[in-house]
């Protein structure tokens, strides 16, 4: 699904509000290009009759930054940015972080 101007300058300012700077994991560069479409993260699941299958109905949908030097792709959730919405079937199971983690330097 193609993101509009308005989805899209929601993905930048979310992701400079929460992330702050980013630099690529890869090969430290700071530019990225936002992908004009939105992806979907598809679950795997076991069923004993029919093996491994992609599970359509429970797509989690997420935007793409790439990073323009080497390529490398990140994914971040369009639900948590608020350009999707999420129903419960979507909904994830929330994760409490360990209370004496803290974020790296410049990020909140």
């Amino acid at each position: 699904m193609p993101l509009n101007q308005t989805q899209q300058q929601v993905v930048v300012e979310s992701l400079r509000e929460r992330a702050g700077v980013l630099v690529c994991p890869v090969c430290a560069w700071q530019e990225f290009q936002l992908g004009g479409n939105m992806v979907a993260m598809l679950p795997v699941v076991y069923a004993p009759d029919d093996g491994y299958q992609l599970d359509t109905g429970r797509a989690t949908p997420a935007v793409t930054l790439t990073c323009a030097h080497c390529g490398h792709l990140r994914l971040f959730s369009a639900s948590l940015m608020g350009i999707v919405a999420t129903g419960p079937a979507h909904a994830a199971t929330s994760v409490t972080p360990n209370p004496s983690h803290k974020p790296p330097p410049g990020n909140p």
